[in-house]
């Protein structure tokens, strides 16, 4: 059996402290029982893997790098970037 000791969070870097739910580790067949808490970087959700309103990911980073969401009022701003290099 595992202890809850050795069950990993995926927090993506986005999160320094997790919860363990024994409800989520029986439902994923024993493999993760972790919950990410206080997301940080403008996202949201167990692995703090979505993007908290008014932000949207930028396609040039990866999902866990500090810098990976673009605010929604700077959408204009990132549009005219892109156009440069395309």
């Amino acid at each position: 059996m595992t202890s809850k000791t050795n069950i990993i969070c995926n927090c993506n870097n986005h999160a320094r402290q997790c919860r363990f739910n024994m409800e989520l580790f029986k439902l994923s067949g024993r493999v993760s029982g972790g919950v990410c808490q206080n997301c940080r970087h403008a996202t949201t959700g167990r692995f703090c893997h979505y993007c908290k309103e008014g932000f949207y990911r930028d396609p040039s980073k990866p999902l866990n790098h500090r810098r990976h969401l673009i605010n929604e009022l700077e959408k204009g701003k990132e549009r005219k970037f892109w156009n440069r290099f395309n």
